[in-house]
């Protein structure tokens, strides 16, 4: 039925351009005037095709992941991470020594690593080592390290007022950060790309 409704229309506009390109021939004489009403009227439903393929090989071009400059660090800040849980649980599976995070909620007991709002650094270091002595301290580091498959390792938190790194994940493709690439943004510094 929509075709049929389509179809219908068409061969209205397509009779409405012709009469018109008739109306412009009896006032004019001139078939070059007819030709032309007629061209119009059946080209103003498409107008708008030559800016919609310029803008679309536009927004092409602007597609995709770009590195611009490609860098190595030891860690980055992530701004999607919303849980101290996830930042240890994402440092665990990936390939860098520490990750900032930013927490919003101040709940200790939820979130016992983080527990006012800040910016906080998380690092895995083997268990046993004199950097050890606070995380073990806490009630829920079985809990922690059981998890989040820490074992051998504790979690080292360092708090903040500001994040330390100008390097941060601008994109993820996968949850575990497999093939991050970290490229320099002039506005914003140094970021991290999947």
């Amino acid at each position: 039925m929509l075709g049929l409704t389509l179809l219908i229309l068409i061969v209205i506009w397509l009779a409405l351009s012709v009469g018109a390109g008739a109306i412009a021939y009896r006032l004019t004489r001139r078939r070059w005037a007819q030709a032309v009403v007629t061209l119009l009227l059946l080209w103003f439903p498409f107008w708008d095709v030559i800016v919609g393929v310029r803008t679309f090989d536009h927004y092409k071009s602007l597609a995709g992941v770009r590195i611009d400059r490609r860098v190595n660090v030891d860690g980055y800040f992530d701004s999607t991470i919303t849980t101290s849980e996830d930042g240890v649980s994402r440092l665990r599976w990936s390939r860098y020594e520490y990750l900032e995070v930013q927490e919003r909620q101040s709940d200790p007991i939820d979130h016992p690593l983080t527990p006012t709002p800040g910016y906080y650094q998380f690092r895995l270091v083997p268990q046993g080592s004199r950097e050890c002595v606070a995380f073990e301290a806490m009630p829920q580091a079985a809990r922690i390290r059981k998890t989040n498959g820490l074992d051998g390792l504790c979690v080292v938190v360092t708090s903040s007022d500001k994040p330390v790194k100008s390097v941060q994940v601008r994109f993820r493709q996968d949850f575990l950060l497999r093939g991050v690439e970290i490229r320099f943004s002039r506005r914003s510094g140094l970021h991290a790309s999947s």
